[in-house]
């Protein structure tokens, strides 16, 4: 017999807790929108971490996965997760479109149909590269430097001439467990910053402005970036 029309996933951090920052804040006010939204619907919720060994995940009808931030930290367990999950209930975003988010390879399919993207090299697990060989290739002045499966900055580096030789050693590390992308450094994030448009239902509604705290480069409010709305032009 299933019990809720829908739950709310969130991860083990931020499952029954009071806030105590303004990250956590951030969550549970996120998610609480989320399911206030629901309830005004009529539908019985329920929010739970993805990796709550006692829920039972076919006692719901629907499935809305929402601040699981720590899917990059626990990938291999995440996706089994998922796998097991689109059998039991309904994902709102379906099966096939989250497993496709999650890794940054979908870039190769935008540029595909023609949309731009930042030059980019994948590098696969277990192939054998260096930084070096990288820029000797590429030809860039600087770069950047992620696993194709991250968030929140996680092992987000930026690079130059001058300085890749100090994350050889973490390059390869990383590239003997996962996937990594080498992609060429966008000058005007320093300067512009970075937007967002987001679509929902396939429709547009509304674009943000992320910007890195001065002297990084990296727009996450994990590392003292912010967040404000953005007026996007029709072009």
């Amino acid at each position: 017999m299933q019990k809720f029309d829908i739950v709310i996933v969130t991860e083990d951090r931020y499952d029954n807790i009071i806030a105590s920052d303004e990250n956590e804040t951030n969550i549970l006010l996120e998610d609480s929108i989320i399911q206030k939204a629901f309830e005004r619907k009529g539908m019985k919720t329920f929010r739970t971490s993805w990796s709550n060994p006692e829920f039972d995940w076919s006692s719901s009808k629907l499935v809305f996965i929402s601040t699981t931030w720590d899917y990059f930290d626990r990938f291999p367990e995440f996706s089994r997760w998922l796998e097991s999950v689109k059998n039991q209930s309904v994902l709102i975003n379906p099966y096939d479109t989250l497993t496709w988010n999650i890794d940054k390879h979908y870039l190769s399919d935008l540029n595909d149909v023609g949309i731009n993207i930042p030059k980019t090299i994948f590098i696969e697990k277990g192939e054998h590269k260096t930084l070096s060989q990288l820029f000797d290739e590429s030809g860039w002045e600087e770069a950047v430097l992620k696993p194709a499966v991250s968030g929140a900055g996680r092992h987000t580096y930026r690079l130059n001439s001058n300085n890749f030789g100090d994350y050889e050693k973490v390059f390869g590390e990383l590239l003997a467990e996962e996937s990594m992308m080498f992609q060429e450094f966008q000058k005007n994030v320093l300067t512009k910053g970075e937007v967002a448009h987001m679509f929902m239902g396939g429709e547009y509604t509304h674009s943000i402005l992320k910007i890195a705290k001065k002297g990084d480069f990296r727009v996450q409010d994990d590392f003292g970036g912010t967040v404000e709305f953005y007026n996007a032009s029709k072009t």
